[in-house]
């Protein structure tokens, strides 16, 4: 036995009760969060020291192994907002070793399922659907109904992110159906929010509408306060797919009061972003860019690096509404970097984008094309079909601007054959229209 082994023992069972102890208060919300968030920031040296020593002895001692599985779990929340992807990667990698090793198959299952969700952070889809598989099939052996249903509606997210939505909605009705089921009404309302964002994917408004407001209704009814605030931004989307923005922001309005009654701040900060965007629809950027640095001030306190760089994007893209233009790129730049440090490849890629738009009206058309090339080789890498068609048709208007209409031509015909692809109904109606005017100044008429 290692030296000192009762007392790395004790001090490890420790700190992961500690760490638990944090979770739990930052679930509470309100003054409790920030008191768990504390607690987290004030005893994370600790439990690192504590997390060391079980990655050291985890494959040798069945205890340490045991151990292993307790400290993923236990932070689940806190560790997710604050650890880098990569090092959640590497804490949940010890855990499925011990648990493999102690034959433990239900968190094995768990522990896979954690990990893809990580890699879905990363961009990294297809990994995560190797993993959410493999979660699957050991939840289909051990008969775990409930975990299956979980395990399918993960799947249907990671397909969603693919553009691949019919697969997306056969995985969240075979989850749907293992709610109802169980009589679970909390987790039916969750399915029906992600079924509603699968159609609405296919621009399928009135689908997408009817299953938002079910799940609304079921989140009313069993007292989910954070889930009826996600169906209330979710129809006020709706809102804005349609044009109607003033209705958007009423629902918006709605889901912030929740989420701020319920001191959830990382749902209210989020909200707040809807908010502002909602707001830059208007041509209100003054307003916006009041709603976006509240939201940042938010993220910067909970130290959420991933949402704090979609902040700063947000009033990048704020200021160019504005048609300041070395403004929007300095907070832009201030993204990338932040997107860049997390691994946020879809965030980085979104960033690229608007980079590519500043400097083109600026009129530095080489820099554009460069970023826009930058967007699009990151979409085609994480297999974002909706990325890439965005970075194709700004390519095409970047052409169009140096009056190369071939080149911008070709560029429009590909982003709308991705855009029919994947049921983009608006985006292939732009694409058209660009498609359409590309033509007319050659003076052809398809």
């Amino acid at each position: 036995m290692p030296r000192y082994y009762t007392a790395h023992l004790r001090h490890a069972k420790h700190y992961a009760n500690i760490l638990r102890e944090a979770d739990d208060l930052y679930l509470q919300g309100g003054e409790s969060l920030q008191r768990g968030l504390r607690l987290f920031e004030t005893e994370w040296a600790n439990v690192n020291v504590g997390q060391k020593w079980i990655e050291a002895l985890a494959v040798l001692d069945n205890t340490v192994a045991e151990l292993s599985s307790d400290y993923v779990s236990a932070g689940t929340y806190l560790l997710d907002l604050r650890q880098h992807p990569r090092e959640r990667i590497r804490w949940l990698q010890t855990a499925l070793t011990s648990a493999r090793r102690l034959n433990d198959r239900a968190a094995e299952s768990s522990h896979l399922g954690s990990l893809g969700s990580v890699y879905i952070d990363l961009g990294e889809v297809w990994q995560a659907i190797d993993l959410y598989q493999q979660s699957l099939q050991i939840f289909l052996e051990l008969k775990d109904r409930n975990s299956e249903g979980t395990a399918l509606s993960s799947l249907g997210s990671a397909y969603s992110l693919l553009s691949e939505t019919d697969q997306a909605i056969e995985y969240y009705e075979r989850a749907l159906l293992i709610r109802k089921e169980q009589g679970d009404r909390h987790g039916e309302g969750i399915i029906l929010n992600n079924l509603g964002i699968a159609y609405r994917g296919l621009s399928q408004t009135n689908r997408a509408a009817d299953l938002f407001n079910q799940a609304l209704s079921i989140h009313q009814l069993v007292g989910n306060r954070r889930g009826e605030g996600i169906a209330l931004i979710n129809i006020g989307l709706i809102h804005e797919d349609i044009g109607e923005t003033h209705q958007a922001i009423e629902y918006y309005g709605q889901a912030l009061g929740l989420h701020r009654g319920i001191g959830d701040k990382r749902s209210e900060a989020a909200t707040l972003g809807n908010l502002g965007n909602a707001y830059d629809r208007l041509h209100d950027f003054d307003r916006a860019l009041e709603i976006h640095w509240q939201a940042l001030a938010i993220d910067r306190e909970l130290n959420d690096r991933r949402s704090e760089a979609t902040d700063l994007l947000n009033i990048g893209n704020a200021y160019y509404g504005q048609r300041e233009l070395p403004k929007a790129i300095e907070y832009l730049e201030q993204s990338l970097v932040l997107k860049r440090e997390v691994e946020d490849w879809r965030g980085e890629g979104n960033v690229l984008g608007s980079l590519g738009l500043a400097y083109a009206d600026l009129g530095e058309l080489e820099r554009a094309l460069e970023f826009h090339h930058q967007h699009l080789n990151i979409a085609r890498t994480i297999a974002d079909r909706h990325g890439e068609a965005q970075a194709v048709g700004n390519l095409g208007n970047v052409y169009k601007k140096m009056k190369d209409w071939q080149r911008a031509t070709e560029l429009y015909g590909q982003a709308l054959i991705i855009f029919r692809d994947i049921g983009d109904r608006w985006s292939e109606g732009a694409a058209l229209i660009n498609l359409g005017n590309a033509y007319q100044a050659q003076g052809e008429i398809p």
